[in-house]
């Protein structure tokens, strides 16, 4: 391998592999005496990955000269999880007019594991619409839910958006409005 230079020569052969970062061998090398054997403890770790199913090969290479070496196959299911994100809890529309109100935007997001099913959004009170009833997003997206207030009396109005998810940690969250 060259390096630290602008060039490699002709013929030069090379070999760049990467382990999969959630399989985990608690030795990499060693020497196993003759009639023998060596344990090796092998990790699975789905921390950090998405909902899926992944696959990849243990490689053991030897001087074995029947074996010189030998595929183990492996496999690994994760069931992700979703993590809904609402960047706030509250929209105060302050001082507005009859027949003009104004729009608030919502930022909706996933830093899950998984898809994020938001199976509602409603509003109690007539005054507010959303422009969103329910949505789909993906790990690490998000979406703009907006919200428009639009009284046609002079007063005072408030009201709660609720957002229903397959976030299990979260599956039902609040915002108020005033």
């Amino acid at each position: 391998v060259a390096f630290n230079t602008e060039y490699i020569y002709d013929e030069l052969a090379i070999l760049i592999s990467s382990a999969p970062q959630w399989v985990i061998a608690d030795i990499n090398m060693g020497t196993v005496p003759a009639y023998s054997s060596q344990d090796v403890l092998v990790t699975f770790d789905a921390t950090g990955l998405f909902g899926g199913d992944y696959s990849a090969d243990i490689i053991i290479t030897s001087n074995d000269p029947e074996n010189p070496e030998m595929n183990i196959p492996v496999q690994l299911s994760v069931t992700g999880a979703p993590n809904i994100n609402v960047e706030t809890d509250s929209i105060d529309f302050g001082v507005t007019y009859t027949n003009f109100g104004g729009t608030e935007q919502i930022s909706i997001g996933n830093n899950g594991t998984d898809v994020l099913e938001v199976s509602s959004i409603t509003v109690d009170n007539d005054v507010f619409s959303l422009s969103e009833s329910n949505a789909t997003v993906g790990y690490g997206d998000e979406f703009i839910l907006e919200v428009e207030f639009l009284p046609l009396e002079s007063g005072d109005y408030s009201g709660t958006i609720t957002i229903v998810s397959n976030d299990s940690n979260e599956p039902e969250i609040t915002i108020v409005l005033v």
